[in-house]
């Protein structure tokens, strides 16, 4: 008899520096709340068995609402951050449902535009 040993492969994230961005931190974190909405909307049980994305989505809306209020630039990181790590944290082939990678790549965009400027 046979062991299997099946370990779960880590998503790899290519982070360029394309320069300067049309879309503000604002816009990144609004369509990042866009994306994860509508796979809650298309696929309610993917979202009950992963309580990571309803976590995305809960640090993600706190971000939304800090840039929304000019709040301190630390405060929106912070949230983006435990965003992107709830994110990288659920147990969903990233290969079938396209939206996860999808909503992390405007949550690193939107990290990166607060890097570089500062500000929303």
């Amino acid at each position: 008899m046979t062991t299997l040993d099946v370990r779960r492969a880590l998503p790899v994230f290519l982070l360029t520096d394309d320069g300067p961005d049309a879309e503000g931190s604002v816009e990144h974190v609004r369509n990042a709340l866009m994306v994860l909405g509508l796979l809650q909307a298309q696929s309610p049980a993917v979202w009950v068995l992963h309580p990571e994305l309803a976590r995305a989505a809960q640090r993600t809306t706190a971000a939304m609402v800090v840039l929304a209020h000019n709040g301190p630039v630390a405060l929106v990181q912070r949230q983006l951050r435990a965003a992107i790590q709830s994110l990288l944290a659920t147990e969903i082939e990233w290969d079938v449902i396209r939206d996860i990678p999808a909503a992390c790549h405007r949550l690193f965009r939107a990290l990166f535009a607060l890097d570089r400027v500062g500000a929303p």
